[in-house]
């Protein structure tokens, strides 16, 4: 079964309080309270691009995959890059109190130089 799955990517984001999050970003109370407890019948389009636009990803980091327990995948199953694994929270906070300041300064210059953008 396909499932949208938006605490994943907000858990990844470091996003603490999706529900909130959702509703500050101009989602309705009852569709973000949907969406944060993966219980959505259905998602909007528009939905979808809303999301994906404040979460900076693409539509497949949001969906998962998850097969039926009897089902005979084959060997090629066009759906497997759906499947997600478990989210572990990083807490970079822990990490970054424990670096010395050249080290944050050589990270945020590595981090910097890998993810600019092209002018």
């Amino acid at each position: 079964m396909i499932t949208l799955d938006v605490t994943r990517a907000m858990k990844l984001k470091g996003i603490e309080q999706p529900y909130r999050f959702l509703t500050a970003n101009g989602f309705t109370h009852h569709t973000a309270y949907r969406m944060t407890n993966g219980k959505p019948r259905s998602i909007k389009f528009e939905h979808l691009e809303k999301l994906c636009r404040i979460l900076h990803c693409e539509p497949n980091e949001l969906l998962a995959y998850t097969p039926d327990k009897n089902a005979v995948l084959p060997e090629n199953d066009h759906l497997a890059f759906l499947t997600k694994e478990e989210v572990v929270p990083v807490d970079l906070r822990s990490i970054m109190k424990t670096l010395s300041p050249k080290e944050v300064h050589d990270l945020a210059t590595e981090i910097a130089q890998r993810y600019r953008k092209a002018s």
